[in-house]
């Protein structure tokens, strides 16, 4: 399973870490005990925590070396008004995380336009495959662009077609990295 590693200016839910002072046992964070589902990428000025289902994503930041030893206690570093919203909902997701060992539905909500989105990444696989906007319709949209004067007949359907297929050409020249703030 692929686990992805944006730069935070790209993916603004990072949260940055550091060590802190001892503490209770009850206290500390132990990245270890996640298995799979946790990705640990070291770098020579930082180390990269990626908690990850495939599906949604906790990432922390932390100086070289942080997460390398046992458990630890953590302290946040969170700046701002406005730039302090998307990290504290990362130190949300984290607690409930750490809390259950599940990622919390309510705080990783279904993204409402994944649908559209998948469509068009089948428009793009189509597209590279040499199929036209009509066997894009045919197969992504409904059997009935197939029909003869499909394009008289259902211009709401070629009118789809071309949205997506203008769509996923968009998202291939760059307009992906849009998805991820």
């Amino acid at each position: 399973m692929a686990r992805p590693l944006w730069r935070s200016s790209t993916y603004p839910f990072v949260l940055a870490t550091a060590r802190a002072g001892e503490g209770p046992a009850t206290d500390c964070f132990d990245w270890r005990r996640f298995g799979p589902a946790a990705t640990l990428i070291r770098a020579p000025l930082a180390d990269h925590l990626l908690l990850s289902d495939g599906l949604r994503v906790i990432r922390l930041d932390g100086e070289a070396g942080l997460f390398a030893g046992g458990p630890l206690r953590l302290a946040y570093r969170l700046e701002g008004l406005g730039g302090a919203e998307r990290p504290l909902l990362a130190l949300r997701r984290l607690l409930a995380f750490n809390r259950s060992g599940r990622f919390s539905g309510s705080l990783h909500p279904r993204e409402a336009r994944s649908p559209r989105w998948v469509l068009m990444l089948r428009a793009w696989d189509a597209l590279r495959d040499g199929a036209g906007q009509r066997e894009i319709a045919e197969v992504l949209l409904g059997p009935s662009a197939g029909e003869p004067d499909w394009r008289i007949r259902h211009p709401s359907l070629r009118s789809r077609a071309q949205r997506l297929v203008r769509l996923a050409r968009a998202m291939a020249c760059g307009g992906h990295r849009a998805l991820l703030r």
